[in-house]
């Protein structure tokens, strides 16, 4: 599921994201009054504390496309290493 603001789409790096990691919900905050925008993913699901508690996270933000990128591959990381131990 993608989240552009309304009326614009996902720069194309975020849609390209958003393809490659289909948990994940990919969206943009608006830049606005000084603010810079930022890339966020949240998971669709849930998670139990115990999951946050080793690293998981509901969202990750970062100031770019490839700061993003980069968030969701160690997520990913995290998760497998959780299955592999069976904390998954």
């Amino acid at each position: 599921m993608i989240h552009p603001k309304a009326g614009e789409d996902l720069p194309e790096p975020l849609v390209n994201l958003q393809a490659a990691n289909p948990g994940w919900s990919i969206w943009t905050s608006r830049g606005d009054c000084g603010f810079v925008s930022r890339c966020y993913a949240t998971r669709l699901g849930e998670l139990t504390r115990d999951q946050t508690d080793r690293g998981l996270a509901m969202t990750v933000h970062a100031e770019t496309p490839d700061g993003l990128s980069h968030l969701l591959a160690k997520q990913a990381e995290i998760s497998q290493d959780l299955a592999e131990r069976g904390l998954a």
